[in-house]
């Protein structure tokens, strides 16, 4: 994400399944076998805090993932990680269950998901970066 000149924020849509949520535990994925684009890597600048620039990428990631033929989305964060968890909510995202990552300090997260409805089509888009991709 660019304001400006500057780099204020990054995160990855990634499109393919992810081998880390095949196995959840403490509940299920509501649509276990269907496509999904998984988020990963979300981080905005200290300096930008407040601004509303996670919502913005959010919902720029969704829309991009949506224009892809997704409407799954999985996202896992720690479970101290309170900002985030507050933020996938705001977006409909419900918890799901925990799942472990490759790490050896502390490979838990709280595992999120969102199934939006499967025929909605996007078909206006304001954002100059996404109109490019509408066609």
């Amino acid at each position: 994400m660019v304001v400006g000149n500057q780099i204020v924020g990054t995160a990855a849509l990634q499109l393919t399944p992810d081998p880390t949520y095949k196995n959840i535990q403490n509940g299920q994925w509501k649509q276990p076998n269907e496509p999904y684009a998984t988020i990963h890597r979300v981080a905005i600048s200290s300096r930008c805090r407040g601004q509303g620039l996670s919502s913005i990428l959010f919902s720029n990631l969704i829309t991009v993932g949506q224009l892809q033929k997704r409407s799954n989305f999985r996202f896992d964060t720690h479970e101290k990680n309170q900002r985030m968890q507050k933020i996938v909510k705001k977006f409909g995202f419900i918890r799901r269950g925990e799942i472990n990552v490759v790490d050896n300090n502390d490979p838990k997260r709280v595992a999120f998901e969102l199934n939006l409805h499967r025929n909605y089509k996007i078909h206006k888009v304001t954002n100059t970066f996404m109109k490019g991709l509408l066609k």
